[in-house]
């Protein structure tokens, strides 16, 4: 079993997405980081009142 990505809400110390890749022809797993704009999502975050600001704060933390 394998997470096979995610973006938001991370866990590790790092903002940026994640995926997996399953290589079945090297039998191996291969994860990879993407960029995005987490200041501009936490941001949009900061701005909705029924929305707790530490959702936005875990988004630019990653934890």
């Amino acid at each position: 079993m394998f997470n096979v990505g995610s973006v938001g809400q991370p866990r590790d110390s790092d903002p940026r997405g994640s995926y997996v890749i399953l290589d079945k022809s090297e039998q191996r797993l291969i994860f990879r980081r993407v960029e995005y704009d987490f200041e501009a999502t936490a941001n949009k975050i900061y701005r909705v009142d029924q929305l707790d600001n530490m959702l936005g704060d875990r988004l630019k933390s990653g934890r």
